[in-house]
């Protein structure tokens, strides 16, 4: 009995120990909340609709400064960031291939580098948002078009009028306001 006792104990704490390093630890401290405004549109981004449901798209508008407008940002590693909705503590996604078109949506924030945005620099700042998957830089960013309501869609970098790939991420939305 007591040779059994000493087994299950041992197999529970082993069990224990790999169930706490499969947790991921946090990355780095959270910051925020600012909205993401881009530069191009003069527009701010936000759950389609107000939404707080998984799989929302984003989309450009008007600058109101609504909780649904509110992001923080949490620093992965150098200038790779985690973007996440304040008001549904979702993440923005790349969901789909890499390639032009492929939608930005909010979904429930995970290790995944889909999850990751290269800014280029540390934030907060000026910056260009470039997807990341299968751990690497893929060159292609996020991108807003003008009209109220746009989707945040994936576009090779620096393909358009640069203005439409350039948000200001941690800041004030009256800092680096579009004259």
């Amino acid at each position: 009995m007591r040779r059994v006792l000493k087994s299950l104990l041992l197999v529970g704490a082993v069990g224990a120990l790999v169930a706490l390093s499969a947790v991921p630890a946090s990355a780095g401290p959270v910051s925020g909340p600012n909205p993401i405004k881009n530069i191009g549109t003069n527009r701010c981004l936000q759950p389609q609709g107000g939404s707080a449901a998984e799989f929302a798209a984003v989309t450009a508008e008007p600058c109101n400064g609504s909780p649904q407008q509110q992001w923080q940002y949490e620093k992965i590693r150098d200038n790779r960031y985690h973007l996440i909705s304040s008001f549904s503590h979702l993440c923005l996604n790349v969901f789909g291939p890499t390639a032009t078109g492929t939608p930005i949506l909010l979904v429930n924030c995970v290790t995944v580098s889909n999850e990751e945005f290269n800014t280029q620099k540390a934030l907060p700042d000026l910056v260009t948002l470039m997807s990341r998957a299968g751990n690497k830089d893929t060159n292609f960013c996020a991108d807003i078009q003008s009209p109220v309501g746009a989707t945040l869609l994936l576009k090779p970098c620096g393909s358009v009028a640069a203005l439409s790939q350039t948000f200001t991420v941690g800041l004030p939305v009256t800092t680096f306001a579009r004259r």
